[in-house]
């Protein structure tokens, strides 16, 4: 694979706002002002202590952990021949050894199993070299384009030039939205998808042994819990969102109520048998159901209204001539 030199802090492009363009040293600059830095910082300054600490004790790289985890990285990128890797890095301004540095800082992180203290460095007075590998970091592990999105949704209140003056502003319009009503018009949209299941689950071998689990619950009495010990079945409690649900098992769960043991269903080499313990239906007043909605309302204003007046430039890919 062809390499390709790592572009600086100052040049990476990943937004833009009228004519103005911001780069990924804005994005991270924004982060560090909202007080949103400082836990990557401190992980990613563990991750180089640790891969330091590889070189001290001479630790023996395990190359196909390494090589395993790039892949597994390409395939969710859908990455999948040398070419297009090295197109995704270059449009990221990377190299091929800033993709490998990367995954190898993370397998040292979790190879050296003695506690590892990082230097106290602020992310301000950090060398500059130091800061472009974080940068490195925060594209690769996706930060940076959370990062991004949050910019773009300030930006997208493009009424202050100041930072803090862009900060109140995003503020007072989250106050505006964020109002009982809003809430309430939500909630009635979100009845089903916010609906939240309590249950627990047998894992079972077999469909014969699922049939014969769900004999002894509905015909026989027996608890979940007991038929999971007396069959040695691993158990489980599981709650969920029926949004969290995948769309072709669903419609299983419409009509369901409390106390309701469904048909066994396969999970990978084995079986499931589920039952409902509890169907909540969400309420306002529930903070977890609060959140959800807060972010829809957000999400669905800050995106419409950065889709007008920002737009993404990192991972843009260019059509050749």
């Amino acid at each position: 694979m062809a390499g390709t030199e790592s572009v600086s802090q100052d040049d990476l492009i990943v937004c833009a706002c009228g004519n103005q363009e911001f780069t990924a040293r804005d994005a991270i600059d924004a982060a560090l002002f909202r007080g949103e830095l400082d836990s990557k910082w401190k992980e990613f300054l563990r991750f180089v202590e640790s891969e330091k600490r590889a070189d001290e004790l001479d630790l023996d790289l395990d190359d196909d952990a390494i090589a395993t985890a790039a892949e597994a990285f390409r395939y969710e990128h859908d990455l999948i021949t040398a070419e297009e890797t090295e197109a995704f890095l270059a449009n990221r301004g990377l190299t091929l050894d800033d993709f490998t540095d990367y995954f190898t800082r993370h397998y040292c992180a979790s190879a050296i199993t003695e506690k590892v203290l990082s230097e106290n460095i602020e992310y301000i007075s950090a060398s500059s070299e130091l800061r472009q590998v974080f940068t490195a970091e925060a594209v690769l592990s996706g930060e940076l384009d959370r990062m991004t999105t949050e910019l773009m949704w300030r930006l997208a209140a493009r009424w202050f030039n100041e930072m803090v003056a862009m900060e109140a502003m995003y503020r007072r319009r989250c106050d505006a939205l964020l109002v009982p009503q809003a809430r309430q018009r939500e909630l009635v949209m979100l009845r089903l998808p916010l609906t939240r299941f309590e249950t627990e689950v047998i894992e079972l071998e077999s469909h014969d042994a699922a049939q014969e689990a769900l004999f002894c619950v509905r015909e026989d009495g027996m608890s979940m819990e007991e038929v999971a010990i007396e069959g040695r079945y691993p158990y489980r409690r599981v709650d969920f969102l029926f949004e969290d649900i995948p769309n072709d098992a669903q419609q299983r769960f419409l009509s369901v109520s409390a106390g309701d043991v469904l048909e066994p269903v396969a999970r990978g080499d084995g079986f499931e048998l589920c039952r409902i313990i509890e169907k909540i239906e969400p309420k306002p007043d529930d903070p977890s159901i609060k959140v959800h909605i807060d972010q829809r309302l957000l999400s669905r204003h800050f995106s419409e209204l950065a889709s007008k007046y920002t737009q993404r430039r990192l991972g843009a890919l260019t059509s050749a001539e």
